[in-house]
C-alpha cells in the first residue's frame, strides 16, 4: 500500500514539474523568438544595409539576442534533463 502511494506521489511531482517547464517552453519561448529576437534581427539587417550603419546599435541588439538565446538554452536543457529523468524513472 505504501509503495503505491509513494509511486503515485512521485509521479504527480514529476508530471507537475514537466507541466510547469512545458508551460514556460510552450508560451514564453515562441514569444521571445518571434516577438523579440526576430524584430531585433530585422533592425540589425536594416542597419547593416543602410548608408551609415550604427555599430553601437547593432552591437546592443546582437547582445540582446545572445542573452535571449542563453535563456532559451537553459529552458531547453531543463526540458532535456526532465525527459532523461522520466526515461530513467519509467524505463
Amino acid at each position: 500500500r505504501f509503495k503505491h502511494a509513494a509511486l503515485a506521489y512521485l509521479a504527480y511531482g514529476i508530471l507537475y514539474e514537466v507541466g510547469s517547464i512545458y508551460t514556460i517552453y510552450d508560451r514564453d519561448l515562441p514569444v521571445q523568438g518571434l516577438g523579440i529576437m526576430l524584430p531585433n534581427e530585422i533592425r540589425v539587417f536594416r542597419q547593416l544595409v543602410s548608408d551609415a550603419p550604427d555599430v553601437d546599435l547593432i552591437s546592443r541588439l546582437g547582445m540582446r539576442n545572445a542573452r535571449l538565446c542563453g535563456v532559451q538554452e537553459i529552458f531547453q536543457l531543463g526540458i532535456i534533463f526532465v525527459m532523461a529523468n522520466l526515461r530513467g524513472f519509467w524505463g
